[in-house]
């Protein structure tokens, strides 16, 4: 029995380890600890002046698509 329980720990450790760097491997995307590209920053900086002059306009996605003569796909909508 004792073989047993020395085995499941081991696993246990092993799926904690595996877990851990899975955790470190999203962290690193969703944080983004890349330093931005030029062009994105440039484009970083141009929206935090326009938004701090309230130039900025929320448009309709549908709107937008429609204007542009883009059709919708024929997916439905996930709940």
């Amino acid at each position: 029995m004792g073989a047993d329980l020395e085995a499941l720990l081991k696993e246990v450790r092993d799926i904690r380890s595996s877990v851990e760097k899975l955790e470190s491997i999203i962290e690193q995307r969703l944080l983004g600890e890349e330093e931005p590209l030029d062009d994105e920053k440039l484009a970083i900086k141009e929206y935090e002046e326009d938004k701090a002059k309230n130039r900025l306009e929320l448009v309709s996605l549908e709107d937008t698509m429609r204007q542009l003569g883009v059709q919708r796909t024929g997916r439905k909508k996930s709940r």
